[in-house]
């Protein structure tokens, strides 16, 4: 918008984000919230009900050759590089 709250046909025109076919006129409807309409949005993200994950720390990576020889060490109590 222009200062005297006109919008200036000589700048690129912005497109609406909610309707494909108007130009941003500053209605500020794309700010307001879905779920609470009096609420202007503050990206909580409650609208887009992604799930929520819990962290898996990994503290090891065992290959497949690896793995044998951890249980064959465990299995005889021995180290199986000293033979």
């Amino acid at each position: 918008m222009h200062k005297g709250g006109y919008v200036n046909s000589d700048v690129l025109s912005i497109k609406c984000i909610l309707e494909e076919d108007k130009i941003c006129d500053n209605c500020c409807e794309c700010f307001v919230c879905d779920l609470d309409p009096g609420k202007i949005c503050d990206n909580c993200a409650k609208c887009l009900k992604i799930p929520d994950y819990k962290a898996i720390i990994i503290d090891d990576i065992l290959m497949l050759e690896e793995s044998r020889v951890k249980k064959k060490k465990k299995k005889s109590g021995k180290n199986p590089a000293d033979r």
